[in-house]
């Protein structure tokens, strides 16, 4: 049986810069990511809407375009 970690909060919390500074790397003309939509998310998040999933996914992604 495995465990859950508390990745939402170290979202808002110890992994917000580096969040905030993955989401600033995708240009506003960005073709694969929707920028507006994404800052509409994190926005969200932070004010304690559960958007981890969404988020975690998008992140995951910018990892393979900006290494």
């Amino acid at each position: 049986m495995g465990f859950s970690i508390p990745l939402a909060v170290w979202l808002r919390n110890d992994l917000r810069e580096w969040v905030e500074n993955q989401i600033d790397l995708i240009p506003k003309d960005s073709e694969q990511f929707n920028k507006p939509q994404i800052n509409q998310l994190w926005r969200e998040h932070l004010a304690g809407k559960e958007h981890t999933g969404q988020l975690w996914g998008v992140l995951s992604l910018l990892g393979f375009v900006h290494p």
